[in-house]
């Protein structure tokens, strides 16, 4: 089995990590500025109410990894949702 991709540390390279990874292409301009916009946004509702990211990631059946920032963990899964629901995600052209 292989291993898992490394992601990279800084913000737009993860945002562009997240697109490859689920659609296998780099991701457009107005795409990333979109993703990278939501990101922003997220992590301002979960540093406002950092028990709603705690909620938000109490769904699933994994635990998460309690050495990461839950409310940095929440942004970026709230994008990797939006990700996961892009048109060029579930649908092959």
């Amino acid at each position: 089995m292989s291993s898992p991709p490394t992601i990279p540390n800084r913000t737009p390279s993860r945002l562009e990590s997240q697109i490859a990874l689920a659609t296998a292409r780099t991701p457009h301009e107005r795409e990333a500025q979109i993703l990278a916009e939501s990101l922003g946004f997220y992590r301002d509702e979960f540093q406002r109410d950092p028990a709603a990211a705690a909620r938000y990631l109490s769904q699933g059946g994994a635990p998460r990894d309690q050495k990461l920032d839950a409310r940095e963990l929440a942004a970026y899964a709230a994008v990797a949702s939006l990700i996961l629901n892009l048109d060029t995600t579930v649908t092959k052209e």
